[in-house]
């Protein structure tokens, strides 16, 4: 009788199958495969975006003359000659051309009266805007107090704006100005408005009031523009926000962060100079001048608020009473409040206020806003 022949050890996930099955799935051939054909590379394409990949790359050379045919790495400004290299002559320069470097602000004048007045318009205050809603039910109205920073600069130009302008403002003191009494240095301001802040309304809105109170913005925005300056002068107006002599103080605020600067009767070039000049030190002469390129030349300065915001709007009775925190505003080029309305927050359930841009602004200035969003990223 012959001896049992051994039988192989299937593996687990094999058992029942019959023995065709498993050598097939052993040799790791399909069903119409045979151990002698070539396998196929495989499809050509691939990704969502369907990129050909191209033929299938050969076996990487195990010598190491093929790594180093290309360098990981060459110095700025060189390219790469294909050819052996015999000495340092056939590395070919690349003398393509080099951005300009955009025009520099220039250096501050000399300190004088007017510029220190201006410095000066900096010093904050403590501002407290206690908010009366309508009377309720029981005859009690709502009584809400917010609280916020502002500056000498802020309240001067809120009451130019008041005394210039249909602007709706509120009615605040003025640092050694015209206003309903002078203020002292460390003196805080207390005001009462009836209504409340667009911001804790605006999510509560139906779309047909939104597009209603956008609509308001769009007819209060277009008196500032004509909104003249404080300054009698010939020819196109000077960049600036509050003005003392032939001076004028620049701002600008962004992420928290203030830059400021005063010089002596700036254009709107100038000013786009002065955003140059709050770039990281690090940032490439490229993207600098890249942004002047973008931004252009001003062709004039228009009073901007700089700060819309549904949290800088007092509403009642569904008008608009009120714009607060006028801390940046001045006269500056045209596209300034489009591009400074995105740079503003608001709260969460309010996300759709950036919708209502084209409703609020008569025209988009897209590419400055762009311009400034790389202002505001390339700035230390």
């Amino acid at each position: 009788m012959e001896p049992p022949r051994e039988r192989p050890i299937s593996s687990p996930d094999r058992a029942g199958m019959n023995h065709e099955r498993a050598a097939m799935l052993s040799s790791g051939r399909g069903p119409s495969s045979s151990p002698n054909e070539p396998r196929g590379r495989g499809p050509l394409l691939s990704g969502a975006n369907v990129v050909a990949l191209g033929e299938a790359p050969r076996e990487r050379s195990k010598s190491l003359k093929r790594e180093s045919e290309e360098p990981a790495w060459l110095p700025p400004r060189w390219r790469y000659c294909d050819e052996p290299l015999t000495d340092p002559q056939q590395f070919v320069y690349d003398d393509r051309m080099v951005p300009p470097r955009p025009e520099a602000l220039g250096p501050e004048s000399a300190p004088n009266a007017d510029s220190g007045y201006l410095s000066s318009l900096l010093r904050p205050r403590l501002f407290r805007l206690i908010l009366e809603s309508p009377p309720t039910e029981n005859g009690a109205p709502m009584v809400e107090v917010r609280t916020r920073w502002v500056t000498d600069a802020g309240l001067v130009l809120n009451e130019i704006v008041r005394m210039r302008s249909d602007v709706p403002v509120l009615r605040l003191p003025s640092p050694g100005g015209p206003g309903p009494g002078p203020l002292n240095c460390r003196e805080n301001i207390d005001r009462v408005a009836h209504g409340f802040l667009l911001e804790d309304v605006w999510a509560g809105l139906s779309p047909m009031a939104k597009y209603d109170m956008a609509r308001k913005l769009r007819r209060i925005v277009g008196q500032m523009r004509k909104t003249a300056q404080p300054v009698a002068r010939q020819g196109p107006r000077r960049a600036g926000s509050i003005f003392s002599g032939r001076y004028s103080l620049l701002l600008d605020e962004s992420h928290g962060h203030s830059y400021f600067t005063v010089r002596r009767e700036p254009t709107g070039r100038e000013f786009i100079n002065f955003l140059v000049s709050t770039l990281a030190v690090c940032a490439p002469k490229a993207v600098a001048a890249s942004i002047v390129a973008e931004l252009g030349e001003p062709r004039s300065n228009i009073l901007a608020h700089s700060s819309l915001c549904p949290r800088n709007i007092v509403v009642n009775d569904g008008q608009i009473v009120g714009l607060i925190s006028w801390d940046n505003a001045g006269w500056y080029p045209e596209w300034w409040d489009y591009v400074k309305f995105f740079e503003t927050d608001t709260i969460f359930e309010n996300r759709d206020w950036y919708d209502y841009a084209g409703e609020i602004f008569e025209k988009e200035y897209q590419r400055e806003l762009v311009a400034y969003r790389a202002i505001v990223g390339h700035r230390s």
